[in-house]
């Protein structure tokens, strides 16, 4: 089965860098990868998705607001909290290219209407509660 995801986003928060007893190398990120979608004044209406990234043995050097792209795949993560049994999506990163460091832009990041994805048909949000993991 095919279990491969390529996603551009910018580095939100901190990245926590962990080492293994064996000396693996462990990053633990999110990035923010915004999508847009015609409206019907003409302009776009955008919808900011944040994924969970953890790459292991990544030589890349990556701080926060860092617009990267990263190759992977996808994992289910199961931790107990509280007594209470969660779920999560995490992408386990096998490549990662930095597009533009951080100091190299002057201001927030703004999506231009080329890196942006056009959503067809969804009418309704997805409401995550739903989902039955």
């Amino acid at each position: 089965m095919i279990n491969e995801i390529k996603i551009e986003g910018w580095v939100t928060g901190e990245v926590k860098n962990f080492t293994t007893s064996s000396n693996m190398n462990i990053k633990n990120f999110s990035i923010n990868s915004t999508v847009g979608k015609k409206n019907g004044k003409g302009g776009y209406d955008y919808l900011n998705n944040y994924f969970n990234i953890k790459a292991f043995n990544c030589a890349t050097n990556i701080k926060e607001k860092d617009r990267i792209i990263v190759v992977g795949n996808l994992r289910q993560e199961v931790w107990e909290k509280n007594g209470k049994k969660n779920y999560g999506v995490v992408i386990y990163a096998n490549d990662i290219q930095l597009v533009k460091a951080a100091e190299e832009k002057a201001e927030e990041p703004k999506q231009e209407e080329d890196d942006l994805i056009e959503v067809v048909g969804e009418e309704e949000p997805i409401d995550i509660s739903e989902i039955p993991f």
